[in-house]
């Protein structure tokens, strides 16, 4: 067992999770040290893990200066629908030609499971398995680069997907921006709400 990659894990896990709850708030400096402190690990694995981070984009880190989460804008949630309208319909598209029924059962479970966190008031759990789904999506299509784009994309939109779910499931508090009471959903122009089914259209 690789120790220092174990470690390194376990500290991009958690920073993760405090990232996409809010845990560590947007455009505060990030301290290595308070870090570790809090997680109980060394400085290596707390900076690997960042580094990590800031390739899924989920924190930036100037030159010379202290990493930090960015913040959520209404800019950034309508570049990321736009990100996936543009792109994410002809991978779902091509997944339908080429689906597998297993692969089209753990979708459906992927659905039903992201569906409960929801109503459990799990949002940052809601998040990480609308990721499963559309990386469940791109795989199905067969194509690993397909998979790379739309991970990336959904995994940097972790916080927005958090977001969301807090809202379908009518969280008291919410991990999106701060600068208004209210919900993303009305200043978008769309409406949020719990997920109850999703279905890839199988070719015929």
């Amino acid at each position: 067992m690789n120790i220092a990659a174990t470690k390194t894990n376990v500290a991009y896990d958690r920073a993760r999770r405090d990232i996409v709850t809010g845990v560590i708030a947007a455009n505060e400096a990030i301290d290595e040290v308070v870090l570790g402190q809090r997680y109980g690990l060394g400085r290596t694995p707390i900076r690997e893990a960042l580094k990590q981070l800031r390739n899924d984009q989920l924190i930036v880190w100037p030159d010379r200066r202290s990493p930090y989460v960015p913040e959520i804008g209404v800019a950034q949630v309508k570049s990321l629908y736009e990100a996936r309208s543009i792109f994410e319909t002809q991978i779902a598209t091509l997944a339908a030609k080429r689906i597998t029924e297993d692969a089209a059962a753990r979708l459906d479970g992927l659905v039903a499971q992201q569906a409960d966190f929801v109503e459990r008031h799990m949002a940052y759990e809601a998040a990480e398995v609308d990721l499963l789904f559309h990386k469940g999506v791109a795989e199905a299509t067969g194509n690993q680069f397909l998979v790379d784009a739309s991970t990336r994309v959904n995994i940097s939109a972790l916080r927005i997907s958090a977001c969301i779910a807090s809202l379908s499931s009518r969280f008291s508090t919410s991990t999106c921006a701060r600068d208004s009471k209210a919900p993303f959903s009305s200043k978008l122009g769309f409406s949020v709400v719990a997920p109850t089914s999703v279905t890839v259209p199988r070719s015929t």
